[in-house]
């Protein structure tokens, strides 16, 4: 099967899952509820269950991020293996985009986070009694990253170059795929210097994407742009989720 088929096939699939994403009508519906148990059993109820099932608020803030970055790891492989070999590779590089905060974290801080050494992708990089290893950098999945890196300097930017360098050299999908990474880096940008924003910055981002994904149908760039669509999601759930743990008396106030 040429790729042109098979990127028929992986199309149809898309549509059916971008349908399946939580409309505005739910998100309304749950800014209105406070409190994050009573928010988690009725997001279970609807477009979001994928992402909350067996969550509950006594877990804690961590516990419920680390399962959120997850599922959302899973959902990427999932996307990823519906692909032709050679794109398969550029598709899953895109679970360490959630991970890329932790890491210039780790780059520079003194300290490594409790939950680090939890995750399962974070704690390869640490010994037996939680400390960061740089030399561990080079034999992990983030062999990419610099050893040399200014604190000036964004991750961001060697993440980016080292995923355009996997793309297939495939002219035809070259420009949405281009399109598609000025809209990432748009995004993770504006999430690092607001980690809890769902306001306006979503709203347009959401608009740029689901016309990526209308404009680049059966490309490439379509499965990045519905995957950039879920990951808006999933930070919007995760904020909405962490807001009214920190702050339970408030949760409702935020939109």
């Amino acid at each position: 099967m040429n790729d042109l088929l098979q990127f028929a096939y992986i199309q149809a699939r898309l549509q059916s899952r971008h349908g399946q994403r939580p409309d505005e009508a739910l998100w309304k519906y749950l800014q209105g509820i406070g409190d994050a148990g009573h928010y988690l059993y009725r997001a279970q109820e609807g477009a979001l269950r994928l992402w909350v099932k067996g969550l509950h608020a006594s877990q804690g803030s961590h516990v419920i991020e680390r399962s959120l970055r997850q599922r959302f790891h899973s959902y990427i492989q999932e996307v990823a293996d519906w692909l032709p070999g050679p794109w398969r590779g550029s598709i899953q590089l895109l679970k360490q985009i959630p991970d890329l905060p932790a890491l210039q974290h780790l780059l520079f801080a003194s300290s490594v986070q409790p939950w680090m050494k939890e995750d399962p992708c974070l704690s390869t990089l640490l010994d037996e009694q939680g400390v960061f290893l740089p030399a561990a950098v080079a034999t992990s999945d983030y062999h990419w990253m610099p050893a040399g890196l200014a604190h000036e300097e964004s991750l961001l930017t060697h993440w980016l170059h080292h995923w355009r360098q996997q793309w297939p050299r495939q002219a035809a999908f070259t420009t949405g795929m281009k399109f598609v990474a000025a809209l990432y880096r748009r995004q993770i940008e504006a999430l690092s210097d607001d980690p809890l924003s769902s306001g306006h910055q979503r709203q347009l981002m959401t608009l740029k994407l689901s016309g990526a994904f209308r404009r680049y149908s059966f490309q490439p760039a379509a499965v990045c742009a519905h995957l950039g669509l879920v990951a808006l999601d999933v930070e919007k759930l995760r904020g909405d989720l962490v807001r009214r743990i920190w702050f339970p008396d408030s949760g409702k106030l935020y939109v």
